[in-house]
């Protein structure tokens, strides 16, 4: 027979350390970088901008509300936006 197998220790995630408020350089760089992201959702600008998820679905509405992205798909939980295409922009 096998001998018994150890339990892993798992994997410890660190505790993230993202933006919790705008500031002048959070919103910059939302607004240059976040219109050429070809898939754009509450995950992935919280992945990408360091910025907690109230803060990224705010940010969305701003962006969306302007036209600067549009909205593909809407989930009950998540929606997901592209950017314009350049014709249309």
């Amino acid at each position: 027979m096998a001998p018994k197998k150890k339990w892993s220790k798992g994997k410890v995630k660190d505790k993230a350390q993202h933006a919790t408020v705008f500031d002048k350089s959070i919103i910059d760089r939302i607004n240059k970088e976040v219109p050429a992201f070809k898939f754009i959702s509450v995950s992935v600008l919280v992945d990408r901008m360091k910025i907690n998820g109230s803060l990224a679905r705010i940010a969305i509405r701003d962006l969306a509300e302007r036209g600067v992205i549009q909205k593909v798909d809407q989930h009950s939980k998540q929606a997901i936006y592209t950017r314009v295409p350049a014709a249309t922009a």
